[in-house]
């Protein structure tokens, strides 16, 4: 007869996936799910300790990557709609500023693959 050994519980991956499902549930405060994406993703990566990352801490990052994703998409979109609302930019000045950005990252080799 085997005696199967318990995982040992990791209080920082369970933290961290806590802090991820979090910044899911609050992702549209940006204040509040930014925040906690990246507490998320430090307490994933101190919840190492050396070793080989478990499945909760993954689990973790992976949450607070999507978490983060819709804040900052959010954020960049209600951003966008007030500057255009109240008469800084137009389409044509966003739209080449948005291209410059995005031509600036080109060439740079920030968005190589």
């Amino acid at each position: 007869m085997q005696i199967q050994e318990k995982a040992e519980a990791n209080g920082l991956a369970t933290a961290a996936l806590v802090f991820a499902i979090i910044s899911v549930m609050t992702a549209w405060l940006m204040v509040l799910g930014i925040p906690c994406a990246v507490l998320s993703f430090v307490f994933a990566l101190l919840s190492r300790g050396g070793k080989k990352m478990c499945t909760e801490a993954v689990v973790a990052v992976i949450v607070a990557a999507v978490g983060a994703i819709i804040g900052l998409t959010l954020f960049f979109a209600i951003f966008s709609f007030l500057l255009r609302s109240i008469g800084v930019f137009g389409p044509e000045q966003m739209q080449r500023m948005f291209g410059g950005i995005l031509r600036l990252g080109l060439e740079g080799g920030a968005f190589v693959c």
